[in-house]
């Protein structure tokens, strides 16, 4: 169910991620913010997914771990993922000049609100399709 996790994951944000989009823009308040925030949420989930893939197959090809250390090569994954966020984030703080506009903090709540969109239906999807273990 994982891999359906992923697949179904991606779509139904950008469904969601395009109607908040357009809500927002028709309100005109800090669309732009939702959707960087939203866009940066997808990459990251591709960049887990991509590592996923690659220490699955590196795990088969390779089972004694001579080739690939899988702990090394989660946390250089890992952190590639926070380095974008951060990097991402902290140019959207320095956009939304939180010292001189009173709504920028707002701004990057919606970055980071379009940014959990993907986790959080990532999340709701695996906690649907979980298999139930049978107490024996």
């Amino acid at each position: 169910m994982e891999n359906k996790a992923n697949l179904l994951a991606v779509p139904i944000t950008l469904v969601l991620v395009a109607t908040g989009t357009i809500i927002l823009a028709v309100l005109k308040f800090g669309w732009v913010y939702f959707l960087i925030g939203a866009l940066v949420g997808l990459m990251n989930h591709g960049l887990m997914l991509k590592q996923s893939y690659r220490i699955t197959r590196y795990a088969e090809l390779d089972p004694e771990g001579k080739t690939l250390n899988p702990k090394k090569t989660a946390l250089i994954w890992y952190l590639l993922r926070v380095l974008v966020f951060v990097a991402v984030f902290v140019a959207l703080v320095f956009k939304a000049d939180i010292a001189n506009d009173k709504m920028g903090i707002w701004y990057v709540v919606l970055a980071l609100a379009g940014y959990l969109l993907t986790r959080i239906v990532f999340i709701i999807f695996l906690i649907i399709g979980r298999k139930k273990v049978d107490k024996e």
